[in-house]
């Protein structure tokens, strides 16, 4: 029997198989103590679970409703699972599929760890840490000049002073409402324009307020990473996520402010973090300017391995993107990307992650963020939004409150207060809690009310079943490589 469960921060994997060898047994990462009697209840698979065919005999699954994730299972294993329907005991399973019924209860125990069927008799309970994420504006100020970016931009920079401010009513938002972790994205303009403030700032954290986990996220264009930045990234465990929204043919919107291509110093920047042993990861902002591009731009990130991350257009001001005159297109294209994902798995190079928008597997999403709720932003000025987005219209500053949760009541509470199950168009579709509806911002600026159907809901429920499928296929091609390497270790 094998079982395997990876996280890569941005999904988890599963592979889950009715056959093989004991000595497999090894890589298995979690099983209840209190293995399920066989004679004590009747095992339930929950309803409305995705399925589809992969090649030789396996299946993957996903339970929209569960944190099992994206789940690989063997024929054995799924007829198993069909078998779980509240009515058939442990015994009777064994009877039909005649096998041994230890090894019967030992699967079902693991299909209930990874969320497949429900056990209603289990008083386990998922412990969740608690973090408050916080978006830092270190500067208006960039080196690039975006013909797409919506940041009025300036020479003006956070102080240190406000930048010590910012943490104390982020340190006590998080002491108040039991918060034992923090996470600061840098994000400007160019935060790097400010190095020397952003190491102040981690400093300032760890030094005065250890009682915290710190994590700490660079938003940047990449085109100022040296040897010295990217030395200090990896001594501090820093993340960094660059901006790149096309090869160089399409990412002619990118450009310095002498009107040059930042294309050469963004792959730079790259090469530069991983030659100290820091894996960036890549955020594409999909829209007109490089729809077009993306297939080329998707074989360009495969063939180096890289993690990288589409997200659709959003506007919040306008409510209306360049996406949205011709969604038909974004979906073939996107399929495009998915198809060349595929063909490079079906060759064996899978070592690459690939992310589409804010859409999560591990867990039910009943929004698709947590703006407002633990996610704020605040400005270079001080000034205090629900979201990075939302500084575009402050609803205060860091002078005027000493709790950033009473931004509910200065802002529109309604969107703090956003769940996927107050939109009556999505309470029969399965990828509900998958997609969550998307940006309540964007959709209230495009539907102007929060419970319409998001403007990519189209795209939505076209791109998941294969992104679906694409992730099962890589990992089953990742599994099997695995198996081999303990195989020759044996």
């Amino acid at each position: 029997m094998l079982w395997k469960m990876v996280e890569w921060g941005w999904y988890w994997f599963c592979y889950f198989s009715m056959s093989g060898k004991s000595s497999y047994h090894t890589i298995i990462l979690y099983e209840r103590a209190s293995c399920l009697r066989r004679n004590e209840f009747l095992p339930q698979k929950w309803d409305a679970v995705y399925c589809d065919a992969l090649m030789n005999n396996y299946f993957v699954i996903y339970n929209p409703r569960g944190t099992g994730g994206v789940i690989i299972l063997d024929a054995d294993a799924l007829s198993l699972l069909h078998l779980c329907d509240g009515k058939t005991t442990i015994d009777r399973m064994s009877d039909k599929l005649q096998i041994d019924k230890d090894i019967i209860s030992n699967a079902i125990t693991k299909l209930a760890r990874i969320d497949l069927i429900k056990v209603e008799d289990s008083n386990e309970t998922k412990s969740i840490a608690k973090k408050i994420d916080c978006w830092l504006h270190l500067t208006n100020d960039c080196n690039l000049k975006c013909s797409y970016c919506y940041i009025d931009k300036s020479k003006t920079s956070m102080s240190i002073h406000t930048a010590k401010n910012a943490i104390e009513i982020i340190t006590n938002t998080a002491r108040e409402h039991g918060y034992t972790e923090i996470q600061l994205r840098f994000s400007g303009g160019e935060p790097l324009l400010r190095f020397s403030l952003l190491c102040d700032i981690i400093e300032y954290t760890k030094g005065k307020y250890s009682e915290f986990i710190w994590r700490y996220v660079i938003l940047t264009n990449g085109t100022l990473i040296d040897d010295n930045i990217a030395h200090y990234i990896k001594e501090k465990k820093i993340g960094v996520s660059i901006s790149l929204d096309g090869t160089e043919e399409y990412n002619t919107c990118r450009q310095d402010i002498m009107g040059n291509s930042s294309f050469d110093k963004v792959i730079c920047g790259i090469e530069t973090l991983q030659k100290h042993g820091t894996k960036a990861g890549i955020m594409t902002t999909v829209s007109e300017h490089n729809l077009y591009g993306l297939p080329a731009l998707t074989k360009f990130f495969i063939m180096r391995g890289m993690t990288f991350r589409f997200s659709l257009e959003k506007n919040i001001v306008t409510g209306n993107t360049s996406l949205f005159r011709n969604l038909s297109e974004v979906n073939r294209i996107m399929t495009e990307c998915i198809n060349i994902m595929n063909s490079f798995i079906d060759s064996g190079m899978a070592n690459f992650h690939f992310k589409f928008g804010d859409i999560v597997f591990n867990h039910p999403s009943k929004r698709v963020c947590g703006a407002g709720n633990n996610s704020f932003a605040i400005g270079h000025l001080g000034e205090l939004g629900l979201c990075g987005m939302g500084l575009i219209y402050p609803l205060s500053t860091i002078n005027e409150i000493s709790d950033l949760w009473e931004l509910r009541q200065k802002g529109d509470n309604n969107i703090c207060m956003f769940s996927v199950e107050q939109v009556e168009a999505c309470s029969n579709c399965i990828w509900r809690y998958c997609c969550a509806n998307g940006c309540p911002m964007q959709n209230q600026a495009t539907n102007h009310n929060l419970v319409g159907l998001s403007p990519y809901c189209f795209v939505y429920k076209s791109i998941l079943p294969q992104y679906i499928k694409m992730l099962g296929k890589k990992m089953l091609v990742e599994s099997k490589a695995l198996i081999n390497e303990k195989l020759d270790n044996l």
